[in-house]
């Protein structure tokens, strides 16, 4: 990866990685001590819905079986409003079970926003823990309300931020380029990442949530501030910071040509690094539709 180190006089939050649900709770080897009641796994993996209404299914489990017991639970969250059970603050294990499940349902969710929320168990409950036993006392869940995204051309796309040299590397198919319908300003590259390198995770990239980027009344190209890439397996994302470092944040433009230069997050130090670039051309640039 070309990259090169930059030097910014400002703290930067690093963004916690996307976190794999195991619903296998370690394996008991010996007679459990305690109920060692626990929730399946402390985060789920990110949910992305296309759809204003969804039901997330949160599991607790337990090991021992014998009679029912009963767990009491609370939420953590910013979207209350949203957010309804069909428990309404507790749950009993049946004797002989050692699996329950909270459906928690997302109700009226707008296009293009997140929510999230944390279910965390009483600290009666979180007491019947056995120490030698894997025991979550909360669970946190983060819900994506994707836009409906519709066609709008293709691109070619080359890629210079992972490429063996300075020339860059061209996607050998044409990267898809959509809009958003509830919002017909916001664009999306799918997986040009993906498409340029594959999904070989020891080459590509199994994990490519595209580019995001705005077209303002002139189609000219405009960005949010942030963490724009979502890229695994990789210890790099792109970020945009243009009012820090508007010398290596900038984008260049000529009609249907966009070169966009980022600052390089790295993941494990929290570093920013110059040299996250790519370009692409767009067959069907909106730019083109003008009288």
């Amino acid at each position: 990866m070309k990259l090169y180190k930059y030097l910014l006089g400002l703290a930067i939050v690093a963004l916690a990685g996307l976190s794999s649900c195991n619903t296998d709770v370690e394996g008991i080897t010996y007679t459990p001590q305690n109920d060692n009641v626990s929730f399946a796994c402390d985060t789920l993996e990110d949910i992305t819905v296309t759809v204003t209404t969804y039901t997330v299914p949160i599991h607790l489990v337990r090991a021992r079986t014998n009679g029912e017991y009963t767990v009491h639970y609370t939420y953590e969250t910013d979207f209350e409003d949203y957010l309804s059970d069909d428990c309404g603050g507790e749950i009993t294990f049946p004797d002989g079970e050692g699996d329950v499940t909270i459906n928690v349902t997302l109700t009226g969710m707008e296009k293009g926003a997140d929510y999230d929320f944390r279910l965390i168990m009483s600290e009666e409950d979180s007491l019947t823990l056995d120490p030698n036993l894997t025991h979550y006392a909360s669970s946190y869940v983060m819900v994506h309300s994707d836009y409906t995204w519709v066609a709008k051309g293709k691109c070619a796309f080359i890629d210079y931020a992972f490429a063996e040299d300075e020339n860059g590397t061209l996607a050998e198919d044409s990267v898809e380029i959509q809009r958003a319908k509830e919002k017909p300003n916001y664009y999306r590259l799918v997986s040009p990442w993906k498409v340029t390198y594959g999904d070989d995770p020891e080459t590509g990239f199994t994990q490519d949530k595209g580019f995001k980027f705005y077209l303002d009344d002139d189609n000219q190209m405009y960005l949010d501030d942030g963490i724009l890439t979502n890229l695994a397996p990789s210890n790099w994302q792109g970020a945009w910071l243009s009012q820090y470092a508007p010398n290596y944040c900038y984008i260049y433009q000529e009609d249907d040509y966009f070169f966009v230069s980022l600052l390089a997050y790295n993941v494990p130090s929290g570093g920013l690094y110059m040299g996250f670039n790519f370009a692409f051309q767009w067959d069907s640039w909106p730019g083109y539709d003008r009288e």
